[in-house]
């Protein structure tokens, strides 16, 4: 005589002990948003230098940096060059489309006097720490900046 045994069936107290994980981690994360705690908050520190800069796209592939307060050429990035710059300014540019903004707003390059540097879009206020990116990345976003006064090479 053979017995006819059924599928294993999986433990209902491992599928609820996974459900309540999924539903504290989402209360934590909302309970985290909602009340800020949990943000680190960028160091104290005052700022050096900003420049307003104006990006666009042209059919060549080049782009184009601009100072949006001179109107002044900062630089011309020729197609298949300065990667990351790209990179980021697509995803900044798609976060302004998804929230119904132009792209007619500057973005703001600021250095700060403890060495950091980075971009931020008033129209989302969004802000990127550039020095997470590495050293290379940095510089890209460098050479946007204007010259230091007073600075000898």
């Amino acid at each position: 005589m053979s017995e006819t045994e059924g599928p294993e069936r999986f433990p209902k107290s491992m599928l609820y002990a996974a459900g309540l994980m999924i539903a504290l981690s989402l209360a934590l994360a909302t309970w985290s948003r909602v009340t800020g705690k949990g943000d680190v908050p960028p160091p104290d520190a005052d700022l050096v230098m900003e420049r307003s800069l104006l990006f666009s796209d042209h059919s060549d592939g080049s782009v184009r940096v601009h100072d949006a307060d001179t109107g002044e050429l900062v630089e011309v990035m020729a197609a298949g060059t300065n990667g990351f710059v790209r990179s980021l300014m697509r995803g900044l540019a798609r976060k302004r489309q998804a929230e119904g903004v132009g792209s007619d707003a500057p973005f703001k390059l600021i250095l700060w006097d403890d060495g950091r540097l980075s971009l931020v879009d008033p129209s989302t206020d969004e802000h990127v720490f550039l020095n997470a990116f590495g050293r290379d990345n940095v510089n890209a976003f460098a050479a946007l900046l204007p010259p230091r006064q007073g600075k000898t090479s």
